[in-house]
């Protein structure tokens, strides 16, 4: 039986200057990234398809799936709201087809190209926007199947993983058996119907560090530390 992995006890920084000590670094990303170039993230799609039976404003992972036809309101939706339905089920992929990297995707490539960052980028997300700022991408989410492999360049001295939670670590495992260490760039937290909730990291454990910021910020600050115009 598999062993739900539990969150440790990592440190917390201000800033990502602890990176640049374990240079050059890989990166992970979620939809924090995403989310700052307009993109809803990926619950807003499930609750707009109706995929999970959710209630109320709290952020947990324990909500169902909804598999009873009795419990399924999509078809009914549709039929009676069929305008105000169809547009919630086209905005997600509308946004994705006009989103524009941001600054954060723009700092990353100038670091890539500085050799501070090396490998490819592997990300969770469906967007393209990394590849859109310049950057390879290693698509790393999969619903029926065991994660892809991510290659880490032999020179790789830290993961740093920005905006990602959920149950998709598997590229953070890998570092771990290298004895890379991790960086969470996250706010962990979110507000969601304008209600702040904090949401923690769950794959964080003892030696990580973490900080709390969005991306943007925090990647522009980093390239300053070391001196890399975007």
């Amino acid at each position: 039986m598999r062993v739900r992995e539990q969150r440790g006890t990592p440190a917390y920084a201000d800033d990502l200057s602890g990176l640049l000590g374990h240079l050059p670094f890989v990166v992970e990303a979620g939809c924090g990234t995403s989310i700052e170039a307009g993109i809803p993230p990926l619950h807003w799609l499930h609750e707009v398809y109706r995929v999970t039976a959710r209630s109320g404003n709290e952020l947990t992972q324990g909500y169902a799936f909804t598999l009873a036809p009795a419990d399924d309101v999509l078809v009914r939706e549709v039929l009676t709201e069929t305008e105000r339905k169809v547009d919630d089920m086209v905005s997600m992929f509308r946004t994705v087809v006009l989103a524009e990297p941001t600054d954060a995707h723009r700092a990353l490539k100038a670091l890539h190209d500085a050799g501070h960052m090396v490998g490819p980028v592997a990300t969770h997300n469906f967007d393209r926007l990394f590849a859109k700022a310049g950057l390879d991408e290693a698509f790393m989410r999969r619903y029926d199947q065991r994660t892809p492999h991510m290659p880490f360049p032999e020179n790789a001295k830290a993961l740093l993983v920005i905006g990602l939670h959920a149950d998709r670590r598997a590229v953070q495992a890998r570092a771990r058996d290298l004895g890379l260490p991790i960086f969470y760039l996250d706010t962990e937290g979110l507000t969601e119907n304008g209600v702040y909730k904090p949401y923690l990291i769950e794959g964080a454990r003892e030696g990580d560090v973490v900080v709390r910021s969005e991306a943007t910020p925090a990647l522009l600050h980093l390239c300053d530390l070391l001196g890399v115009n975007i």
